[in-house]
Order: structure tokens, then C-alpha cells, then sequence
């Protein structure tokens, strides 16, 4: 790297990015670093001494991250409830060292964060699931806003039955604790309660522009496990939906298909299917 300082544009940005979007205090780095930089700040900041060029240049090293910890707190506002500020301050700054921004889209940066939660071990198992369900939650505010099938658009059909898939965005997470309660309390800036252990999925979903999470049912999934595995197809016959909805021989069967299937027609959990769409 060269000792000159930045003759055009492209130099002065690449200069700026090196300093500003690394994690680590701007004098530590210029103490610990200086043959890694091999460059004086203020050779381009304009100040009297290197120190003021330092201070100056940290104001937007600091604007930065805080930008990054607010997109992560705006993604992630139940796990900053349960931590509080100081705590999740503390996780985003170190979240940040081990995962630094890698790109001009904040859409990115929380991506990590659940698996970082789960590889570390002094912090609760909970955590890393409650992550999971806010970037979730994320994933399907996202995505393709999908027409729902309705109960009004299937009569309309009449025998001409549609081919028919998941709303784009639908997730299913396995959990070991309630952090959907978790997740509730959080919303609704009640006294937060430590989670307890109940193993179950979790489904996300969006309708409307509105994110939904709820617990499965026994009876969901396994068509809904069916479906996602039919997600990079052109959809399902509806008719053999139906049947793994209900695939036992029980003479009510047929009226817990209907009941079963309103409930997701209800949920705008289905659309009819595109081909090549995918969710």
C-alpha cells in the first residue's frame, strides 16, 4: 500500500472505506495497525496533526456503526427487549467484529447474527431461536407479496381446480423453547418472561404486508413439509392437497379437509401457483 495519499476518487474512497468500515477504535487501530494502514490520515483529512485528523475521521466511524447496530435493533427488537440496551449494545459490537458489514444493503447484516448467538457458549440456547424467528419474520416481510387464495376465488373456479403453493416467504422453524411467547411479550412492552422449555415448530408467514408466526398443529407437518419440498415446482394439485390433509379413511374426513383447508385459506397461507415462482 502506498505511503501517497489518494491522487483520485476511487483512491480517496477505498482510503475512506479502510478506515471507517472496520470495528475497532480509528487511534487503536492507527497504534496496533500502522504498517497494515501504512498511510497518515492527515495526509487527507485536513487538520493541524495527525491526532485531529483521527478524531475527525472518527465521526463518520462512528455514524456508521451506530447506523449498523440501528438496523440491527430495527430487525432484531425482541432479542434487544430481552438483553436490553446496554446488553444488546455490547452483542451488536461484538456481532459486528466477527461479522463486519460486507456490503452497501443494511437488508444483510443481521443475516449471521442467529448462528453467531448459537456458537456462543455463555450465552443462553433460547436466544439464538428467538434470532431465528425475528430474521424469519424478516425473510417474509420481504418477500414477493403473493395474491391469497381465497375461499370467494376457489368457488369461483368452480371444477377447474388450481395448482396451488405456499405464500413466498412461508418458513417453518423447529424450536426447543416458547420464544414465540417471548416474541409477544417483547411486542407488546410487557414484563418479558425467561423462556421455558416446549419443543415445537414455528410458522411464519405474511399476509397483507403483516408478518405472522404461530405454533403448528400435529395434523400440519406433514403437508406443510410436503409443500415446502414442492416449492421449486410449479405448485400441487389442490385435489391431492386435499387428501394430505385428512389421509386417513375416518368417514369425517372429508368435513376435516374443509375445515383444515379454510384455516389456511383463511390465514392466506396459499396462492395459486406460477409457474417457475417459488417461495
Amino acid at each position: 500500500m502506498s505511503h501517497e495519499p489518494p491522487s483520485n476518487l476511487l483512491e480517496l474512497q477505498r482510503f475512506f472505506a479502510r478506515w471507517v468500515m472496520q470495528p475497532q477504535p480509528l487511534h487503536r487501530v492507527a497504534q496496533e495497525q500502522p504498517r497494515h494502514l501504512c498511510e497518515s490520515v492527515s495526509a487527507v483529512v485536513r487538520a493541524p496533526d495527525e491526532d485531529t485528523a483521527l478524531a475527525r475521521l472518527s465521526i463518520y466511524h462512528r455514524m456508521i456503526f451506530a447506523r449498523l447496530h440501528a438496523s440491527l435493533a430495527e430487525d432484531f427488537p425482541a432479542l434487544a427487549a430481552v438483553l436490553g440496551e446496554q446488553g444488546f449494545r455490547a452483542l451488536a459490537a461484538e456481532f459486528l467484529v466477527a461479522h463486519p458489514s460486507g456490503g452497501p444493503n443494511l437488508r444483510d447484516v443481521g443475516r449471521p447474527l442467529p448462528g453467531f448467538l448459537a456458537r456462543l457458549p455463555r450465552q443462553r440456547s433460547d436466544l439464538a431461536e428467538l434470532a431465528r424467528l425475528e430474521w424469519a419474520r424478516v425473510h417474509a416481510f420481504d418477500a414477493r407479496d403473493d395474491r391469497p387464495l381465497t375461499v370467494a376465488l376457489l368457488h369461483a373456479a368452480g371444477e377447474s381446480l388450481p395448482r396451488v403453493r405456499l405464500v413466498a416467504g412461508t418458513r417453518v422453524l423447529e424450536v426447543r423453547h416458547d420464544v414465540d411467547a417471548v416474541w409477544a411479550a417483547a411486542d407488546r412492552d410487557q414484563t418479558i418472561p425467561m423462556a421455558a422449555a416446549r419443543p415445537g415448530a414455528l410458522l411464519v408467514w405474511k399476509r397483507a404486508l403483516v408478518v405472522w408466526h404461530r405454533r403448528l398443529e400435529p395434523w400440519e407437518r406433514e403437508p406443510l413439509a410436503w409443500l415446502r419440498s414442492a416449492a421449486s415446482s410449479d405448485g400441487v394439485e389442490l385435489g391431492e392437497l386435499c387428501v394430505r390433509l385428512a389421509p386417513d379413511d375416518d368417514p369425517e374426513s372429508v368435513a376435516r379437509v374443509w375445515t383444515r383447508l379454510q384455516q389456511w385459506l383463511a390465514e392466506g397461507l396459499l396462492t395459486v401457483a406460477a409457474p417457475g415462482a417459488s417461495v
